[in-house]
C-alpha cells in the first residue's frame, strides 16, 4: 500500500457488461460484481480515502417507467443488474455505519472517443464509415445518451462533496432519443451506410424506454450536461474516421 498512501479518492469502474441469465453463467457475473466492490471497500478503508465513487448502472431500474428518478424502487432484470444493486445497497450501508464515504453513479448510455466496437454506437459508426449493409433492431427503444466529458465533470464534482456522500445519482442527459433516430443521425453525418431495420430481434426482457430524471445531480452536484448530443456525435465520428 505504500506507493498508494497518498490516494484520496477511489473510483470503481470495474465490471464486465454481460446480460447472460442465471442458466448461462449469471451467478458468476453477479458474484464478481459484488466481490470486486467488497474488496475495494476494504482496500479504501485501509488507505483511509476521503471517498469511494462506484459506477453502477441504469439497468438497476429494470423496466420502470421513464423518466426515472433515484427514488424509484429498483427492479433488476438480469444477474448483471442484480449484482449492481447489491453493490449499491452495500455501499450505502457502509456510509450509514460510518465505515466509508461512498457515492453511487448510475450512468445511462455514456459514449465517447475510444469506446469498444462491441457497444452499439461504435458498431454503428464503424459500419457506416465502411459503407456496409448491417443488421439492427427496429430501433423503437428510447434511450438517454451522455457524452463522456460531461460524465467526467460530474465525477469531479462528487469527489469532495459531503452532500453527495451516501447518495445515488442518475448521470445522464435527461433527454430521450430513439435508437432509430441515433442510427439515422450517424448515417446522415457520415453520409453512407445501410442499416437493415428489424434484422436483429430485441433482447429478451429489454427495456423499451430508459431515460433519466437528473434533477438530483443538478441540485446536489451542481452539474448538468453541457455538450449537445449531435455536437458530441460529430466529435466521436471524427475520432473514429481519423
Amino acid at each position: 500500500f505504500k506507493f498508494l498512501s497518498d490516494t484520496q479518492y477511489v473510483v470503481n469502474c470495474s465490471g464486465y457488461i454481460d446480460h447472460s441469465d442465471f442458466s448461462n453463467g449469471g451467478i458468476n457475473i453477479m458474484n464478481n460484481h459484488f466481490k470486486s466492490v467488497f474488496n475495494l471497500v476494504n482496500f479504501s478503508i485501509n488507505l483511509k480515502v476521503k471517498s469511494l465513487i462506484h459506477i453502477g448502472s441504469s439497468d438497476e431500474y429494470g423496466n420502470n417507467t421513464s423518466p426515472i428518478h433515484e427514488s424509484t424502487r429498483e427492479s433488476p432484470i438480469s444477474p448483471y443488474s442484480l449484482g449492481k444493486i447489491t453493490s449499491t445497497h452495500y455501499l450505502q450501508q457502509c456510509f450509514r455505519q460510518g465505515i466509508l464515504n461512498t457515492v453511487v453513479f448510475r450512468p445511462f448510455l455514456v459514449f465517447g472517443e475510444g469506446q469498444s466496437k462491441n457497444r452499439y454506437l461504435p458498431y454503428l459508426i464503424d459500419n457506416c464509415i465502411h459503407d456496409r449493409n448491417f443488421k439492427v433492431t427496429k430501433g423503437d427503444q428510447i434511450r438517454d445518451y451522455l457524452y463522456i466529458k460531461d460524465f467526467n465533470r460530474a465525477l469531479i464534482k462528487a469527489f469532495n462533496n459531503q452532500k453527495a456522500y451516501g447518495e445515488v445519482f442518475n448521470i445522464a442527459s435527461g433527454f430521450p432519443i430513439s435508437i432509430r433516430e441515433v442510427t439515422e443521425s450517424v448515417k446522415e453525418i457520415i453520409g453512407k451506410g445501410n442499416p437493415i431495420y428489424g434484422g436483429i430481434n430485441y433482447r429478451e426482457g429489454e427495456s423499451m424506454e430508459l431515460y433519466a430524471n437528473i434533477s438530483k445531480a443538478k441540485e446536489i452536484l451542481n452539474w448538468e450536461p453541457k455538450v449537445k448530443f449531435r455536437d458530441a456525435l460529430k466529435k466521436v465520428i471524427n475520432w473514429y474516421q481519423e
